[in-house]
C-alpha cells in the first residue's frame, strides 16, 4: 500500500422529504467543495438516496445538479472515486446512475460503483479493499466474512488494507432493533491492516479501527449530534483521522424545559437561546414541558422571531403531568408533508415518537429497519 488521502462519507439521504431539496444540495456541494482538493480517494458508503427519486419528483433537478458536478469535480481533480449501494429501500438502484452518469460525460478518472460483496485491487495506491453493501443475500455476518475470506483466498490474499461497508456493528446496534439478521463484530475484521470504514448509522464514532461517518446532514430530533465525513491521511506506518463538521447541516434544537417552572423565566431563557440563530435560518424546532399553555406561548414567540421555523411540542415525561392534554404537533410551516405513503411512513413515525418523547436513541434508519422486519414478517 502507498501513502494516500481518503474522504469517506455516507447517508446523505438526498430527497429526504422533511428537507428542503434545493437548499440540502445547495449546502452539500458548498461542503464538499471546501474539502475535495488534495484527496486521492472519495468513498460513499452507501444511501446517497432517502427514497425513489423520478424525474417527475421536486427534488430531482437539485440532485442531478449535484451529482453531476460531483462527478465532474472528481474529474478535474483526478480523484478516485468508489460509490456503495446502501440500504436498499433508501438507494434502491439509483447509484447506479452515477455510473450512467461517468460514462456519458465521457469522464476519465476511476469510478467504480459497488453492489456486491467483492473485493478489488487499485493499482495506483497499491491498495487492496473489500466491499459489503447492505441486504447482501446471506443469513448472517459470519457468512458474510466467509465469503469475504473465500475471495482473499482465491486472490491468494491473507489481508486487505481497508473494508467498506454499510450496516451495524454490534457496538451501535440500538436495542430497539434487536432483530436485525446481520450484525458484523470488531473481532470478524482481523485481517484488515488499515481500516473499516462504515455507513448506516447516522452518529459518527470510532472503535477500535472501525469508523463510522455518520450521516452528512441531520435530518430528525434524533440526531441533533455534529454531522459530516471523515478524512484519512494514511502514510501507510500511521493515519491522521479528522471528522469533518458539515457546518451548513439543518438545525434540529430540542429545547426542553420540563425541569423549569413558570417563576424561572422560562420565556427569558428560550428568548436568549433563540437569538443564537438567524431569523432567516431554517430551524426545526421541538418545545418540552408538562404544561401545554407554557408550550403554546413559547411557540407563538418562535414563531414572531423566527417565521421559517417548523416544530413540535409535547409534554414529556408522563409522570409529570396531571391536567395536561395530550401532545400535539404543530408545524409552522403548512404543506402535504403529513400525508402517509411508503416514501414518508419512517419519517412521520420519527416524527411521532420523537414528540411524544419515546424516540430514545432510535434513528430514521432504526426505524425503516424495523418497518421492513414488519413487512417480511
Amino acid at each position: 500500500m502507498k501513502p494516500l488521502i481518503s474522504l469517506n462519507t455516507s447517508d446523505w439521504h438526498l430527497g429526504q422529504r422533511r428537507l428542503n431539496p434545493e437548499l440540502m444540495c445547495e449546502n452539500f456541494t458548498k461542503f464538499l467543495q471546501a474539502h475535495l482538493p488534495g484527496i486521492d480517494l472519495l468513498n460513499i458508503q452507501g444511501d446517497i438516496f432517502d427514497t425513489a427519486i423520478g424525474y417527475g419528483d421536486p427534488a430531482s433537478p437539485f440532485i442531478l445538479k449535484l451529482l453531476i458536478w460531483l462527478l465532474r469535480k472528481c474529474d478535474q481533480l483526478g480523484i478516485t472515486v468508489r460509490v456503495l449501494r446502501g440500504t436498499i429501500y433508501h438507494d434502491r438502484t439509483q447509484s447506479l446512475n452515477l455510473q450512467v452518469i461517468h460514462e456519458s460525460l465521457g469522464l476519465k478518472n476511476n469510478f467504480r460503483y459497488i453492489d456486491k460483496v467483492s473485493i478489488e485491487y487499485i493499482e495506483t495506491y497499491d491498495l487492496w479493499v473489500g466491499y459489503i453493501p447492505d441486504n447482501v443475500p446471506y443469513e448472517s455476518s459470519d457468512d458474510v466474512i466467509k465469503e469475504i475470506k473465500s475471495q482473499m483466498a482465491a486472490l491468494g490474499r491473507t489481508t486487505l488494507d481497508y473494508v467498506h461497508v454499510h450496516g451495524y456493528f454490534s457496538h451501535v446496534l440500538p436495542s430497539a432493533a434487536h432483530d436485525v439478521k446481520i450484525v458484523y463484530r470488531e473481532d470478524q475484521f482481523d485481517f484488515v491492516t488499515r481500516y473499516v470504514n462504515v455507513g448506516h448509522v447516522h452518529q459518527h464514532s470510532i472503535h477500535g479501527n472501525i469508523l463510522y461517518n455518520g450521516s452528512m446532514d441531520r435530518l430528525g430530533h434524533g440526531e441533533e449530534d455534529p454531522k459530516g465525513m471523515i478524512r484519512i491521511e494514511d502514510r501507510v506506518t500511521d493515519a491522521k483521522i479528522t471528522f469533518i463538521e458539515n457546518p451548513y447541516a439543518m438545525i434540529f434544537r430540542t429545547f426542553d424545559y420540563s425541569s423549569m417552572e413558570v417563576d424561572e423565566n422560562i420565556t427569558q431563557a428560550f428568548k436568549e437561546a433563540l437569538s443564537q440563530y438567524s431569523p432567516a435560518a431554517p430551524l426545526f424546532v421541538r418545545i418540552i414541558h408538562p404544561r401545554l399553555d407554557i408550550r403554546q406561548a413559547l411557540g407563538q414567540i418562535l414563531q414572531q422571531s423566527h417565521p421559517l421555523t417548523r416544530y413540535t411540542h409535547g409534554a414529556g415525561s408522563k409522570s409529570k403531568v396531571d391536567d395536561v392534554d395530550d401532545d400535539i404537533i404543530v408545524p409552522v410551516v403548512v404543506d402535504d408533508a403529513n400525508t402517509i405513503t411508503e416514501d414518508n411512513l419512517t419519517s412521520l413515525v420519527h416524527q411521532y415518537l420523537a414528540s411524544h418523547e419515546k424516540l430514545g436513541d432510535m434513528t430514521l434508519d432504526d426505524i425503516d429497519s424495523i418497518i421492513q422486519l414488519g413487512k417480511k414478517g
